[in-house]
């Protein structure tokens, strides 16, 4: 779960370290956006040879979070920061990989068959 003006760090290998949240999508008045959800964010940390410049605006997915999501057989799901993964359309990736693990939402939602590396 995050909010406006949340800092996020990146997970795929396009260059960009950390994004900060400034809009969330579905709805005019969202005060709160969960894993799988689309946010829009500006570049504040980058490597020198990023696709992305800095305070470059951008659509991202969220991924991971630190909030804790319950799941249907009883367990907990927990991440210890909240990650984002950079996209140039809906489910078109800007890097082709993508690091680590992400929670299992995101295959509930449809979009495993566009990020295999995830689960």
């Amino acid at each position: 779960m995050i909010q406006k003006e949340s800092y996020l760090r990146n997970i795929d290998k396009s260059g960009v370290l950390f994004v900060n949240t400034f809009h969330l999508y579905k709805g005019f008045n969202r005060r709160q956006s969960f894993v799988g959800n689309f946010i829009k964010i500006s570049v504040r940390n980058n490597k020198p040879d990023a696709f992305l410049k800095k305070k470059s605006k951008s659509v991202a997915l969220f991924v991971k979070s630190k909030f804790i999501s319950n799941k249907l057989d009883g367990s907990k799901n927990l991440f210890f920061e909240n990650n984002c993964i950079l996209l140039k359309r809906k489910l078109v990736l800007r890097s082709k990989d993508i690091i680590g693990p992400g929670d299992r939402k995101i295959m509930r939602r449809k979009l495993l068959y566009k990020f295999p590396g995830i689960i």
